[in-house]
């Protein structure tokens, strides 16, 4: 019988740190992947996603003090 791959569950710590490392570009996306043994895309992904998220947060921030 074949072995059946399954899908592995990141918790939503995990995928921040690997997105912050990628942020901080001390060492490559591929490095990283490596590493974590992720495809260089999710690494992209997540840190895509940390700096959207981010984004959102600070542009609140700036509405609501010049509110």
């Amino acid at each position: 019988m074949p072995k059946r791959n399954t899908r592995r569950n990141h918790t939503p710590r995990f995928k921040f740190r690997v997105a912050l490392e990628a942020a901080k570009g001390v060492r490559s996306i591929n490095e990283i992947a490596a590493e974590h043994k992720l495809a260089p895309s999710q690494v992209t992904a997540w840190k895509k996603a940390r700096t959207d998220a981010l984004d959102r947060t600070l542009g609140r921030l700036v509405v609501l003090r010049s509110s």
